[in-house]
């Protein structure tokens, strides 16, 4: 079935979905699944999947999704998209948010434990709704031009990652299923309506050929792998500025947010997602590092800088690989 048609057809089967579960909610008629749902999911709580459950539960969080859209946006200003890209998901998640307040504001649906009150209403589910947007975007990104294998795999990628957010919201006693699948039917025309708008405006664009943005993603790849080699380097460097009191204070915190991130055992950014998986700790590292360097003189960047190549030549090739990988975007 031709895009054409098939995208508002799901559009207009989504709203119809949540349009449903919106009435019974408001008249505050709720499906029995919801009750047996909560009952069997606190009666079968097992401590390995509940871990495994809070690991999903963060990975739509707040913070995440704010960190990613930061990266992405941060991605997209560097190789000179912040129009429409950057725009678009800064846009994406800064209207989903009035989206979903609104959306809570209007159906006040107790959470079905007392611990999760101080988040609001439980009608509809913010972390699945951000989940399948943010996921979505970045699938887009990564693979519109690609094989149609590849399309599809990034994009299960995004879906399984959406609906397991959303199983772990049941699971962990946040949301209530309806409340999940509102949040997905939400979702959806939401995520497409900015796809448009994508396609809206890149087709107005002159494209590369997609033998050039492979050869453009190569070179990005194979300068960030050099590079990589460097990261103890960079992190000694981090370190050692951060120590020194001729940086100023606000780049200094600038730092010490690296070094906890750096630090923590989890990566921020899954492997599985193309391109900002790849590397994120020394992405990261690179573009805290540039923005500390423009507040520092150069000698004393020199004098704390122990690579065998030139620093200021690494941070630029860091750069130049983030284009590269962000030419398939």
């Amino acid at each position: 079935m031709h895009k054409r048609i098939w995208r508002p057809l799901l559009c207009l089967i989504a709203l119809g979905v949540f349009a449903g579960l919106a009435w019974n909610t408001s008249h505050h008629q709720f499906p029995v699944i919801d009750q047996n749902a909560m009952q069997y999911e606190h009666m079968h709580q097992i401590r390995g999947v509940r871990m495994l459950m809070d690991f999903f539960t963060w990975l739509g969080g707040t913070f995440v999704v704010v960190t990613l859209t930061t990266l992405i946006v941060i991605g997209f200003w560097m190789i000179g998209r912040f129009k429409p890209d950057g725009a678009v998901i800064l846009a994406a998640v800064g209207g989903g948010l009035a989206l979903m307040e609104s959306m809570k504001h209007f159906f006040p649906r107790p959470r079905a434990y007392h611990i999760y009150d101080h988040l609001g209403s439980s009608f509809p589910s913010g972390h699945v709704f951000f989940a399948l947007t943010v996921y979505g975007l970045i699938a887009h990104w990564t693979t519109h031009d690609g094989p149609p294998r590849r399309r599809i795999r990034a994009w299960c990628y995004a879906i399984i990652t959406a609906l397991l957010i959303g199983w772990s919201r049941v699971y962990v006693g946040a949301h209530y299923p309806t409340d999940v699948l509102a949040g997905l039917a939400m979702a959806v025309p939401w995520l497409i309506g900015w796809l448009a708008v994508l396609t809206h405006f890149h087709g107005r664009e002159p494209e590369a050929t997609a033998q050039e943005r492979h050869a453009r993603y190569e070179a990005g790849r194979a300068r960030i792998k050099e590079a990589a080699l460097f990261m103890p380097n960079l992190i000694k460097l981090a370190a050692r500025l951060l120590r020194d009191p001729r940086v100023p204070k606000s780049r200094k915190i600038g730092l010490a947010l690296l070094a906890a991130y750096l630090a923590s055992p989890i990566d921020l950014v899954p492997d599985f997602i193309p391109v900002l998986g790849v590397a994120d700790d020394l992405i990261l590292t690179a573009i805290t590092l540039r923005w500390v360097v423009k507040a520092v003189p150069e000698s004393v960047i020199r004098e704390h800088w122990d690579g065998k190549t030139d620093i200021f030549s690494l941070l630029g090739a860091v750069r130049a690989g983030i284009r590269g990988l962000m030419s398939r975007a």
